[in-house]
C-alpha cells in the first residue's frame, strides 16, 4: 500500500507534467526529472504467509518473510497458524502484514505493452487528434491499471513520450522500460533472408546510442 500510493501519485504527475511540457512535441524524447524515491520504512516489515511463490519455480508454505531496507532479509521457517495472534514482541520490532489466506508472489513482468494505446471518450482508439490532457491521463491510467494487475516491470514498444512515465515513476515500485524511438518507415524491413540494409543501418544506429531506459 505504501508503494502503491507513491506510484499512484507519481502517475498522476505524469499527466500534469506531460500536458505542460512533453505533449507539445508528442514524439520528442521526454525530459522529465525522476521523482526522488521514497525512503524505506524505518522498521522492518514481516509478511505472514500461507502460500508464496519464490520467483524461481518454487512454492513455499507457512513462512514469515522479513523485509528490511527495501530488500528481503530473511525467510523464517514458519508463520503462525491462521488466526493466531502476533506476539507483542514481534509487533514492537517490525511492522507485520498478515497475508495468510492470500497467495504471495513476486511482481510480474510484461515484455510487450503499449501504455499509450487507449480508448478516447467516444469509445474509439485514441489518435493524434485527442486533446493533450486526455492523452496524458490515458497513459497514466494504463500504467496504474497495469500495476494493479500485478505487473511491476513492463517493456513499452509504443510512443516515445512514454519516457515521461518511465522517468517519473522510477524507483517507486513500477519499472517502465521505454523503447523511446520508433523504427522509421524508411528503415526497411526484416525478411526470411535477414534484415534489409535500411533496417540493419537503423538497428546499428540504435545500438550505438545505447539503451534509453
Amino acid at each position: 500500500m505504501h508503494t502503491h500510493s507513491f506510484v499512484r501519485n507519481a502517475l498522476t504527475s505524469v499527466a500534469l507534467v506531460a500536458t505542460a511540457s512533453v505533449l507539445p512535441a508528442r514524439h520528442a524524447e521526454a525530459q522529465v526529472a525522476p521523482v526522488p524515491p521514497p525512503a524505506p520504512p524505518a522498521r522492518p516489515m514481516r509478511l505472514l504467509t500461507d502460500l508464496a511463490f519464490d520467483g524461481r519455480g518454487g512454492v513455499i508454505t507457512r513462512r514469515t518473510v522479513t523485509i528490511a531496507n527495501g530488500r528481503i532479509a530473511a525467510i523464517d521457517s514458519a508463520s503462525p497458524d491462521a488466526g493466531a495472534a502476533v506476539t507483542q514482541e514481534a509487533s514492537d520490532t517490525a511492522t507485520t502484514i498478515d497475508l495468510r489466506g492470500y497467495t504471495v508472489m513476486p511482481g510480474w513482468i510484461d515484455t510487450h505493452v503499449h501504455l499509450d494505446s487507449h480508448f478516447d471518450r467516444s469509445g474509439r482508439i485514441a489518435t493524434e487528434t485527442e486533446p493533450a490532457a486526455e492523452w496524458a491521463l490515458g497513459i497514466a491510467l494504463a500504467g496504474w491499471e497495469t500495476l494493479l494487475g500485478g505487473f511491476t516491470t513492463v517493456q513499452t514498444v509504443g510512443d516515445p513520450s512514454e519516457g515521461a512515465v518511465r522517468d517519473i515513476v522510477r524507483d517507486h515500485g513500477f519499472r517502465v522500460r521505454a523503447s523511446s524511438a520508433r523504427s522509421p518507415p524508411s528503415s526497411g524491413r526484416v525478411t526470411a533472408r535477414g534484415a534489409t540494409s535500411g533496417c540493419a543501418r537503423w538497428c546499428a544506429s540504435a545500438r550505438s546510442r545505447g539503451p534509453t531506459w
